[in-house]
């Protein structure tokens, strides 16, 4: 809800006018009501607001995250609230790990995404703002951990973990996962402003530095593929990933991530940019199983209505 103008827009609609200072002093229920007494517009300006942040920046001369080549996106109205984007993008000369070292990776992840509070003073009001995670019902609802992996691990530099060539034995399994879990549990207790460093909070905890980046390896890639961990201080630990100059653009929650292989591309697109809503699949099989014999024609009237039906779109 940091975009005073789709507010403005809506309000305006209604026949009253809100400054700058008038919709910042609005409270989240009073913005609410807003954008729910208009969600086509609110869409609609979303989407206005996509098609110029793409045009202008992500593929203007800026090139904030690289030279764009191609991208593909999709809309989600989650749980028919407000529009938000999932996309992929392919950047011109980006280094993969299957022909360039880790090293050539991590900077070109350095380059252009960070998570780390900037010394630009608006730059990190906005991302204490919009991109710090804090734990809620709906981040632990299928449990007492956080499904979004929040407090994330700090490290001193980030790096790109490979799957071990040798199987980690189970006597290392569980010294990893204990030293794991003692770390999570202290940075969970710590409040998000700690300016504790890493090496002391390690050495609080008696373990190596270097035995804690093992298990970090061992955790991120005990599934067999590559992963990325950012560097990122204790009070950078609840800060999602972000493009600075895209941050300032686009004045909203980014998640901007560098795809380690062809098999996490495919994970999102299957998860993600191509994820139909709940039920309409099993809505329209099921109308072309039990409907009453009739011409094609008729047959695409009832399964088009049956579609819009159960369409989500934004409900505020």
């Amino acid at each position: 809800m940091n975009w005073k103008d789709t507010i403005q827009v809506i309000a305006t609609q209604n026949g009253v006018k809100l400054t700058d200072e008038q919709v910042v002093n609005l409270t989240w229920e009073q913005k609410s009501t807003w954008l729910r007494s208009n969600p086509v517009t609110d869409a609609r300006h979303f989407d206005h607001r996509l098609q110029l942040f793409m045009s202008t920046l992500v593929l203007g001369k800026s090139k904030p995250i690289g030279d764009v080549q191609d991208y593909k996106y999709s809309i989600e109205f989650q749980q028919r609230g407000s529009p938000h984007a999932h996309m992929l993008l392919w950047v011109k000369h980006a280094p993969s790990l299957s022909q360039n070292s880790t090293d050539k990776v991590s900077a070109f992840i350095d380059k252009y995404i960070s998570c780390s509070l900037p010394d630009d003073h608006d730059l990190a009001t906005l991302v204490k703002t919009v991109q710090c995670h804090r734990h809620s019902a709906t981040c632990r609802k299928h449990g007492t951990k956080c499904r979004f992996s929040f407090p994330r691990p700090p490290l001193e530099e980030t790096r790109v973990f490979l799957p071990p060539i040798e199987e980690t034995n189970k006597s290392n399994q569980t010294i990893y996962s204990a030293i794991l879990t003692s770390v999570h549990e202290k940075l969970d207790e710590l409040p998000q402003d700690s300016d504790i460093a890493l090496q002391s909070l390690l050495g609080e905890l008696k373990i190596p530095q270097q035995l804690y980046v093992k298990a970090l390896q061992w955790i991120k890639t005990k599934h067999g593929q590559p992963a990325v961990l950012l560097k990122r201080n204790i009070t950078e630990c609840f800060i999602n990933n972000y493009n600075p100059i895209s941050m300032k653009a686009w004045q909203a929650n980014l998640d901007l991530q560098y795809a380690t292989n062809v098999y996490a591309c495919i994970i999102y697109v299957a998860s993600y940019i191509s994820k139909p809503e709940k039920t309409v699949g099993d809505v329209l099989k099921s109308v072309c199983k039990n409907s009453a014999p009739q011409g094609p024609k008729k047959m695409m009237e009832t399964v088009s209505k049956k579609f819009l039906s159960h369409r989500e779109v934004s409900a505020q």
